[in-house]
């Protein structure tokens, strides 16, 4: 065995049946400017409206947190929640950037004896459903055929 089928052995071991499943995770990035390098007075303001874990700090510590770089980025949501967030920033004066970072995720898939969906595995680390995925394909791991509505 290879040092990479040991560091993954603890996560996927081969003893059971599985199959990966392929899928589209739609997501967009909001990135917020701002007029000057640092964030005026009625941007911390709309900020602390826009973002809950802004929302009780003081406005001091906000500047602080955004730092002087002209901008700020949120992370990664689904895109109809990025949609939400720029239309209500727009409305608080907030001028935004979106970014699309969607991308295609894997996850395995236990099937139990009747060959049905028995347990899915999401890892928190997209690095390590990525290299657990990859090697269990590698291994001869089928992907996941999902049926239509009739089950066909």
């Amino acid at each position: 065995m290879d040092d990479e089928f040991e560091d993954l052995h603890c996560l996927w071991d081969g003893s059971e049946r599985w199959v990966v499943d392929r899928y589209f995770e739609d997501e967009t990035v909001v990135r917020i400017f701002f007029s000057a390098g640092r964030p005026t007075v009625r941007e911390v303001v709309a900020i602390r409206k826009l973002l809950p874990e802004y929302r009780d700090l003081p406005p001091g510590e906000v500047v602080r947190r955004l730092g002087s770089t002209g901008s700020m980025t949120v992370d990664a949501m689904s895109t109809a929640r990025a949609g939400e967030l720029t239309e209500h920033a727009r409305l608080l004066g907030l001028v935004t950037e979106t970014i699309d970072a969607s991308h295609i995720g894997y996850m395995p898939i236990r099937l139990n004896d009747e060959g049905q969906p028995d347990l899915m595995r999401k890892y928190e680390d997209d690095e390590v459903a990525r290299r657990v995925c990859e090697r269990m394909l590698r291994e001869g791991v089928p992907f996941y055929e999902k049926q239509g509505r009739d089950g066909e």
